[in-house]
């Protein structure tokens, strides 16, 4: 249909708002914004992390493959993490 969007997976979801859109609008965002020394951490110790080294985020563990909004918010960090609890991509602000 003219003049509407559709997304039909997490991929292309991920890929409507650009890396550099993302980093742009961390910018705007108080504290710490990424945590890649994360990368390869257990999910729980890493969202602990997150939210003692930027109190202003609340961190939510989240199931690679699971789909999630596309909003941006500053106050939101997703830790991705595998089946085994193991953080599988780079905790950011968004």
């Amino acid at each position: 249909m003219i003049g509407h969007l559709y997304l039909n997976s997490q991929k292309q979801i991920n890929n409507f708002i650009t890396r550099r859109e993302k980093e742009e609008m961390a910018s705007e965002c108080r504290g710490k914004s990424s945590w890649p020394e994360l990368l390869g951490a257990q999910g729980v110790e890493a969202a602990a992390t997150v939210e003692r080294e930027n109190p202003l985020v609340n961190a939510q563990i989240v199931l690679e493959g699971s789909f999630v909004t596309a909003d941006f918010l500053c106050t939101r960090v997703r830790v991705w993490v595998n089946t085994r609890g193991t953080v599988t991509r780079v905790p950011t602000i968004g």
